[in-house]
């Protein structure tokens, strides 16, 4: 039988290392020029053997420049699955990553075997792979500038498709490899994040320091000898931990000082950290994770919240060797994101986008030289003040000299001159997920030096987070609530300026500042009792009922019945967690809450909690962080699933 020609059914490219780093000679890596460890990753898709005779990567004419590489396949076949690699020194290709990875066999002898002729551009160009007869099986541009993955430009990773059976030409359909070098051969595994740098302080005067933590965040020991910590991708070995030092137990925390590493962070300005494991040689394997950082006010930590997975963020103190604080909040926050503006007929879609400030406290506040990033960019003006309660609105057009738009703006959302309106900002909020900053200077007298974060949203577009619809905003439910959390925060029809759509305090029973797994255990406790106090009834229906627990989970709290841990997802996690607890159906009358399993404010963790959740469809199997030593998740889902289906 003959072998299903490859075809553009079958044949993708799945890595590239453009522009690979530089010769780590102590390793026995050839001393030669970085670009000869240049090589390209090609996978069968499809689910049988295909034959490559004759396929070709084509140098191909782009408005006069030559693009591309040129390499023929001599007779040979690739299996369902199988990775082959074509390379530009094979000799070099060896020397790092070993000889058990497969070279692709050229046609054109004169060339070597597997070389290619050309080079890969280090900017950016477009790579044209055809098959036998010439039909193009795949052409596409990468680039090493925008939202295209960084590292790979030199930075000791390398290009890795996400997923092969989507776009080429979008950025966000790559990423940099975790495998220090890349993955030649084998698919790249991602990132693991089981060890990560969890807290840093990088701001200090004597007698502080500056110091970085590590934290396990699995249930088992993991040795981190040899390892390397670095402030900078010019050199990824500044330090290497110890062997004396290499057991970093389970759950646990590792802190290092500047006097232990050897260097400092940049804490008035803007620095890198990066942690690399290594193997017993002490050559590094992958990068286990990576910060990137701005200023930070002196003596004040950021922290990984929620600890161990979140981003980083300033924390209320520091705790140096143990879970982090939380987040530190200031007085002024960022209060409403509208990213999906409906439009009129005198305002454009992005003219509708906006980002509210607000100062929650009780004094004027001069934000001169404020600023947001990422997602948009904008400079507050010197002398610009928010007073107490106030709020300021941030447009992407100039409403000082554009006052046609200022005033469809105003028409548009049905506001008054009295909201401060400032702006352009450059860019646009995505509708499918972005990021705002409010950041501000850490020192005035020299601006542009360092600035520190003060607030932050990372919202998107999917669940749990809220659907905003066009018109509708994303706006804060609670002042206090932490900004990178799905649950701060609800749609609602956009309010430029104005309160919030619904009362900021909706679901805050104990009036702590915010909504918690405490409210639903009052709120629960007031739907069993004879006589509820009216202040539980948050759907306004007249009566305190279940369908007030219903709009308390979906509407403010933006998840669903059985999200054990209010982390806006119902996932194994959950289940992991309430099984744990060990009260289903014990038999103990009234011993469950929300967080062991009791979803439906009986008091008992059973079997209609877990219809209750189930019905609700949002189920999904994906873990969101580690539990340790608890029953495989697999056995739990199904045990679910039958329960489910029998009580259906």
């Amino acid at each position: 039988l003959l072998d299903l020609p490859a075809s553009a059914a079958n044949l993708r490219i799945s890595e590239i290392n453009y522009n690979p780093h530089a010769p780590l000679t102590q390793f026995g890596e050839a001393d030669v020029d970085n670009d000869e460890f240049e090589f390209i990753e090609l996978l069968n898709v499809g689910n049988v053997t295909i034959d490559l005779t004759n396929v070709e990567l084509q140098q191909v004419d782009v408005e006069g420049s030559s693009e591309g590489i040129a390499f023929r396949f001599a007779t040979q076949t690739l299996a369902p699955g199988e990775r082959i690699v074509v390379v530009e020194n094979r000799a070099a290709f060896q020397s790092r990553y070993g000889t058990g990875i497969r070279v692709a066999e050229a046609a054109d002898t004169q060339l070597g075997t597997g070389i290619y002729s050309g080079s890969l551009s280090n900017s950016g160009e477009r790579l044209t792979l055809v098959d036998a007869q010439g039909a193009i099986i795949q052409q596409f541009d990468y680039n090493d500038t925008g939202a295209w993955p960084g590292r790979a430009d030199g930075g000791a990773s390398s290009l890795e498709i996400v997923d092969p059976s989507e776009a080429y030409d979008d950025p966000g359909n790559w990423r940099n490899s975790n495998e220090f070098g890349g993955s030649p051969g084998t698919a790249g595994t991602g990132s693991t994040q089981t060890v990560v740098i969890n807290e840093l302080l990088t701001h200090t005067d004597l007698p502080q320091i500056d110091t970085i933590e590590l934290h396990n965040t699995t249930g088992q020991a993991i040795d981190i000898a040899r390892w390397y910590l670095s402030d900078g991708s010019d050199d990824y070995l500044r330090y290497q931990i110890p062997v004396a030092n290499g057991t970093l137990a389970a759950g646990g925390y590792r802190v290092l000082t500047e006097v232990d590493l050897g260097f400092g962070f940049r804490g008035e300005a803007s620095d890198d950290a990066w942690l690399i494991s290594a193997d017993v040689l002490g050559k590094p394997l992958r990068f286990v994770d990576h910060v990137e950082f701005g200023a930070t006010q002196n003596g004040t930590s950021l922290g990984r919240w929620p600890n161990g997975t979140g981003d980083l963020f300033p924390m209320t103190a520091l705790t140096l060797g143990s879970a982090n604080s939380g987040p530190a909040l200031a007085d002024i926050v960022l209060s409403e994101v509208e990213y999906n503006p409906s439009t009129s007929a005198t305002l454009l879609a992005n003219e509708g986008e906006f980002v509210e400030v607000w100062n929650r406290g009780s004094a004027t506040t001069d934000i001169s030289h404020w600023r947001l990033n990422v997602g948009v960019d904008f400079d507050f003006a010197a002398g610009t003040a928010l007073a107490a309660d106030a709020r300021i609105v941030v447009v992407s057009f100039d409403p000082t000299t554009g006052a046609d738009k200022a005033t469809a703006f105003r028409q548009h959302y049905h506001i008054g001159n009295d909201v401060m309106l400032v702006g352009p900002f450059s860019g646009r909020l995505d509708d499918a997920g972005d990021t705002v900053e409010l950041e501000r200077p850490e020192d005035v007298a020299q601006l542009g030096l360092g600035y520190v974060l003060v607030d932050r949203i990372a919202y998107e577009s999917t669940a749990p987070w809220p659907n905003t619809a066009a018109g509708l905003s994303l706006q804060r439910t609670v002042p206090t609530a932490y900004g990178d959390f799905s649950t701060s925060w609800q749609a609602l029809a956009a309010s430029p300026g104005g309160l919030n759509s619904a009362e900021p305090n909706t679901g805050d029973f104990n009036s702590d500042g915010q909504v918690d797994v405490i409210d639903v255990q009052l709120l629960c406790a007031a739907i069993r009792s004879p006589n509820p106090s009216s202040e539980f009834d948050i759907d306004s229906s007249g009566e305190t009922d279940f369908d007030d627990m219903r709009y308390l989970i979906g509407e403010v709290l933006h998840t669903s019945f059985g999200d054990a841990n209010l982390d806006g997802v119902f996932n194994s996690t959950d289940l992991i967690l309430v099984f744990q607890a060990g009260e289903y159906e014990d038999g103990i009358a009234d011993n469950s809450s929300w967080s062991s399993g009791d979803w439906d404010c009986d008091g008992e963790f059973t079997t209609a909690d877990l219809v209750l959740a189930f019905q609700g469809g949002s189920y999904t199997s994906e873990a969101t962080r580690v539990v340790a030593a608890q029953p495989a998740v697999s056995a739990i889902d199904l045990a679910l699933a039958a329960l489910y289906l029998k009580k259906k």
